[in-house]
């Protein structure tokens, strides 16, 4: 039996979603995460003591996901959400003495505040859900209301006419009668829906709420995970502007789920985040560049036209100019690479300055290797770098150099073939 606690958080995520495509539409990447991850994040944000996620299978991309912590719980041959919920709920000690939180794994724009103030609301309710505004015609489940009181979910496909409210798919509720709600759940069409737990507290002389919330957007199709990104868009936009970053056009700013932010950060257009992205104080990101996984020191300098990959750290005052590519490099502070460069799997030091089409050569074809640069090291042009090896400090490096061995600190390497020159015999030769 898995233990209780105040609050427990319960996923469904054993759909597959035919209609996304062949690849399950919670693995997909939205916005710097996977969909799943999202409902998971929430309930930690929460600081719900449990989370549980109940699965169809074990599916190898689940480890991809931020599951630590969650309990995985396999669905039972029950289909639909409702049996979906009762395969966490059987797990459990009964009865339930705290509140539920039942969640989609295929909608990610659920907020933290939402089901802040659902929770709130148990106080006076013993279930709650959520309702948008009925616009335009949708396949989302139809809130059945009168006179105030929320009487129950009908199914699109039951139910084709507009209500006033659709289903927004999450669910919070008194633990101790869930486990009777959902065993009163009918089999319809082969399912057993969880929407049903509404109509069936009414039966029970229960208390049903609803909040009124402004988005709902499952994912199910392309054009939903498109839709989804571009609200998820506008929050990450508004929460950099409410924090102190400065940009032109933030509509031409594209933001991963997990980028933050210091004082007085700086982003020019047509700028793109992936990943875990640091911004610290002072930092500017110019114009085409593209950023993922990585920290920026402050007062730093990046782009136009910049790569920075996975695992880039920048220090402070550190400038990284156009059409510069790095991976898991460390830039120490006031160091530059300013123009046409690739520098991966290397530690470059203080002051050091890389010149244009200077290239780090860390892959051998087997394993990939490090360089170390020591302190206000000069890298001149088109001088290329076989790791592993280390330049020392105040070192200088001649421009079309091609470095194999390890250079001392104080020291110049030369490494190039000596130029020849040769008389042109044939003056006359056909300029075709």
């Amino acid at each position: 039996m898995l233990q209780l606690y105040m609050t427990i958080g319960i996923i469904l995520a054993a759909g597959k979603g035919s209609r996304f495509g062949s690849k399950s539409k919670l693995f997909v990447e939205l916005c710097g995460q996977y969909v799943l991850d999202y409902p998971i994040n929430l309930c930690k944000e929460l600081r719900i003591e449990e989370i549980n996620l109940v699965v169809k299978d074990r599916e190898e991309d689940l480890d991809k996901c931020n599951i630590e912590g969650c309990n995985i719980i396999l669905q039972s041959d029950k289909k639909g959400t409702g049996g979906a919920t009762l395969s966490a709920v059987e797990k459990f000690q009964k009865p339930i003495n705290g509140n539920v939180v039942i969640l989609l794994g295929d909608c990610p724009l659920v907020l933290e505040n939402t089901i802040s103030q659902a929770l709130n609301k148990l106080d006076n309710y013993d279930l709650i859900i959520g309702g948008v505004k009925s616009d335009s015609d949708h396949s989302y489940g139809r809130i059945i209301s009168k006179n105030g009181t929320i009487l129950s979910i009908e199914e699109s496909s039951v139910k084709s006419e507009i209500t006033e409210f659709r289903n927004a798919g999450w669910m919070v509720c008194n633990g101790k009668y869930l486990n009777d709600l959902l065993r009163k759940i009918p089999l319809i069409n082969g399912e057993y829906y969880l929407t049903e737990c509404v109509r069936i507290a009414n039966e029970f002389d229960l208390r049903v709420g609803m909040i009124e919330v402004s988005e709902d957007i499952g994912i199910n199709t392309k054009l939903d995970y498109i839709n989804a990104s571009s609200v998820l868009q506008k929050r990450f936009r508004e929460n950099a502007i409410n924090k102190g970053v400065l940009m032109m056009d933030p509509d031409a700013v594209y933001f991963s789920a997990k980028t933050t932010f210091e004082d007085d950060v700086q982003i020019d257009p047509y700028v793109t985040f992936k990943g875990n992205v640091k911004l610290q104080s002072g930092s500017h990101i110019k114009s085409f560049s593209s950023i993922e996984s990585s920290t920026i020191g402050q007062n730093a300098k990046i782009g136009p036209f910049a790569n920075l990959r996975n695992g880039t750290i920048v220090g402070e005052k550190v400038e990284i100019g156009s059409f510069v590519e790095t991976k898991k490099s460390v830039f120490k502070k006031q160091s530059k690479a300013k123009h046409l460069s690739y520098i991966g799997d290397a530690d470059i030091g203080e002051g050091s300055n890389i010149s244009a089409g200077v290239v780090f050569c860390n892959y051998d074809g087997v394993n990939k290797n490090k360089s170390k640069v020591g302190k206000n090291v000069f890298l001149g042009a088109n001088s290329s770098y076989i790791a592993p090896l280390e330049l020392g400090d105040n070192s200088q490096i001649g421009a079309g150099s091609v470095i194999t061995k390890n250079v001392k600190d104080n020291s110049l390497a030369v490494a190039r073939s000596k130029q020849n020159e040769y008389k042109i015999i044939n003056k006359n030769r056909s300029k075709d």
